[in-house]
């Protein structure tokens, strides 16, 4: 089972007011030396999200991670991200999983954004 994962990007803000609108709840950290971020513990999985600044040797976010959230209404999930300037890469469609649309970061990652119809 997956226990955290952590997007590197040149736009802290940004990218959180983006993720918050998949119901991540973040809060500032700074571990040692390292650098200020943001994290998200996702209670029920004990999954944590954290959102990093790039390194000092990296230039640009990676892109081609692709990532999957599951939300209770998709339509207003992406009513928000639209409100904040977010991107839809996808309209929203039935598939055997329930409702999917899948929206871009600020960084361009594909972000799959799921309505489970068997959790609704």
């Amino acid at each position: 089972m997956i226990a955290l994962l952590v997007i590197k990007t040149n736009q802290l803000e940004k990218q959180k007011s983006f993720y918050e609108k998949l119901d991540l709840v973040f809060q500032k950290e700074k571990h040692g030396n390292g650098p200020e971020h943001f994290s998200s513990t996702i209670e029920n999985q004990n999954i944590v999200v954290e959102i990093y600044p790039l390194s000092k040797n990296q230039i640009l976010p990676d892109t081609t991670t692709r990532l999957g959230f599951r939300v209770n209404d998709l339509e207003k999930t992406i009513n928000a991200i639209l409100e904040i300037g977010g991107e839809i890469k996808n309209e929203i469609q039935e598939t055997e999983f329930g409702k999917l649309a899948v929206v871009k970061d600020f960084d361009g990652r594909s972000i799959e954004v799921y309505q489970n119809k068997y959790l609704i």
